[in-house]
């Protein structure tokens, strides 16, 4: 049982020394990010433009796309990776063809999300909502290892309603009071 043991540790010793950890971080990086492209753009199509705009295919994207694929196959029965691998290769590769394929329901879908935007003070003002909205969100993820900010976070939370000025405060209060808050 202890050769057994030892030859196993050997093994997976080897294992972790010879794969390639970049290019499989690299391509499940990918595949999260086309994951994410690809809910987004079914929201966009779902939601923004109620599937107006089909997906456009032709030979030739089909063709990179599996060609791709193919690639990436080859690459891993030369080096006789795990299967797995063949996995972390397909969906990044299904993802970014669905994206590419949907990209004219994307262009159209920003235009019409993006279309009261007039002037760079609409995108100064996105700009700042965005990255305060980063900001709280990395503060709450900070909290967890420093309980500080959290305590920060929930003080200003607190006063958060302050800014909308004293007459939102006051409405606010008086349907509390009458138990209508939502109304």
């Amino acid at each position: 049982m202890s050769s057994d043991l030892l030859k196993d540790g050997i093994q997976g010793l080897r294992y972790l020394q010879t794969y390639d950890w970049l290019f499989l971080r690299a391509l499940i990086t990918l595949g999260y990010l086309g994951w994410i492209a690809y809910a987004l753009t079914t929201v966009i199509d779902l939601h923004v433009l109620q599937g107006s705009i089909a997906s456009e295919r032709n030979i030739t994207t089909t063709t990179i796309f599996s060609s791709i694929l193919v690639l990436l196959y080859s690459f891993f029965i030369i080096d006789r990776s795990p299967l797995t691998y063949y996995g972390y290769a397909f969906f990044p590769v299904f993802f970014w063809e669905e994206v590419f394929a949907r990209r004219k329901g994307c262009i159209a879908g920003i235009k019409v999300l993006f279309g009261d935007f007039h002037g760079s003070s609409g995108y100064l003002s996105l700009g700042i909502q965005l990255a305060l909205y980063l900001g709280v969100l990395e503060a709450l993820v900070q909290s967890y290892f420093h309980r500080i900010i959290f305590t920060i976070c929930y003080i200003l939370a607190a006063f958060w309603p302050s800014l909308y000025g004293a007459k939102f405060v006051g409405r606010i209060r008086l349907h509390s009071s009458h138990g209508q808050l939502g109304a």
